[in-house]
């Protein structure tokens, strides 16, 4: 049997702030974080019908998840201490940022929203909004903490980070994260890098390597999330924080055995779908 997946964003209770809805996100343009902006890892329910209910395995779920990509991003620090986000450049003066480069295996959910005057943002299924491509999946995250001190450094690429480091025009620290992947085996693959260089780069992406090969092992437990979402309209930190606290406050399941659906409630008409834990 052919196998088709869908992803089932949920929206539960009433709209946010409804009948005060004034404007679409299209209206928010330019100024603020534009591409690929990484999340922490929200969950994500799993559901089967009948006829998958006793093969969910790794293969089935990463079946469901077709895509994969390498990702970075670099974000720098406001007055604030929110970060905002943009393409990554070949060259940063003073200051605080972080660099992410993410490996996913994912799939896309079209998410619908609009926001207010108050930059509140609400998620519904009315296709007429502005869409903000969700990215659901599993993946791996290296981040990197970084205060430029003096010169320029080219935040676009890992190596040439490690030796801005190295040569003392910046300090920071590494972050190795995964993203729905965990295990024995892959817990004892995890580096434990204690600052950045060259090296403890190289040791890194070795690291990453290593887990990523072992995705498809029967041991290891694959657990697909929210892990990031691309703009392209420029969302302000505002705007952006109150997206994903949205996400947060949604339900989202993964259904295995059907296409790729955007629905506005919780209930499935199809009772032959059962949750799986």
């Amino acid at each position: 049997m052919k196998k088709r997946f869908e992803i089932l964003m949920v929206v539960l209770g009433t709209l946010l702030l409804a009948g005060c809805v004034t404007s679409d996100l299209k209206t928010e343009q330019g100024k603020y974080s534009k591409g690929y902006y990484p999340i922490d890892p929200i969950p994500i329910q799993m559901a089967a019908s009948a006829a998958f209910s006793n093969q969910i395995d790794n293969a089935l779920i990463l079946t469901a998840l077709p895509d994969e990509s390498m990702r970075l991003a670099v974000g720098s620090y406001n007055v604030s201490g929110g970060i905002t986000y943009g393409p990554a450049g070949a060259s940063y003066s003073k200051g605080e940022y972080v660099v992410i480069l993410d490996y996913t295996k994912c799939t896309t959910v079209p998410v619908y929203a609009l926001a207010n005057a108050n930059n509140e943002v609400t998620i519904l299924s009315d296709k007429s909004a502005a869409v903000v491509p969700v990215y659901a999946g599993v993946g791996l995250r290296l981040k990197a903490h970084i205060s430029i001190e003096k010169g320029s450094v080219n935040l676009g690429s890992l190596f040439a980070l490690g030796a801005a480091v190295e040569a003392n025009k910046a300090s920071g620290s590494l972050v190795v994260q995964t993203l729905g992947i965990s295990g024995e085996s892959i817990s004892n693959l995890l580096p434990m890098p204690s600052e950045i260089s060259i090296s403890s780069i190289q040791s890194c992406i070795v690291a990453l390597g290593s887990i990523k090969a072992k995705m498809h092992e029967a041991d290891t437990q694959i657990t697909p999330r929210l892990i990031g979402f691309s703009t392209s309209i420029g969302m302000n930190e505002a705007l952006t924080t109150s997206f994903i606290n949205q996400l947060m406050n949604h339900n989202a399941r993964l259904y295995l055995g059907q296409e790729i659906e955007f629905v506005d409630r919780i209930e499935s008409e199809d009772d032959t779908w059962d949750d799986v834990e």
